[in-house]
């Protein structure tokens, strides 16, 4: 498979387990980083963002288990980042490169 085919394939299995995200409070999901550039090689990480229903928290525990579940069902490493844990100095940049998956 291509990139693009991977990152189409990935897409489709977070679509998937759309039901999942949203029973735990998953509002948005966005890929970004090199995986949404087409950039990504074999061994490079999915960039997810992360927006919750409002009023909804999620725990460090339970946020290391969700991008576990997805890391298991994607057959990549995720790094599972919550849009309110953007650091300032790389917000501007990681919100124009998201692409929402979930939205």
């Amino acid at each position: 498979m291509d990139t693009t085919e991977i990152k189409a394939h990935t897409i489709t299995i977070l679509r998937d387990m759309a039901p999942e995200l949203r029973a735990r409070g998953v509002a948005q999901l966005s890929v970004f980083g090199s995986f949404q550039r087409g950039e990504a090689g074999p061994d490079s990480d999915v960039d997810l963002l992360l927006d919750l229903h409002p009023g909804h928290h999620i725990s460090l525990i339970d946020r290391l288990i969700q991008r576990d579940r997805i890391a298991d069902a994607i057959g990549r490493r995720v790094d599972l980042i919550p849009r309110a844990g953007l650091i300032e100095d790389i917000r501007e940049v990681v919100e124009r490169d998201a692409e929402p998956v979930l939205p």
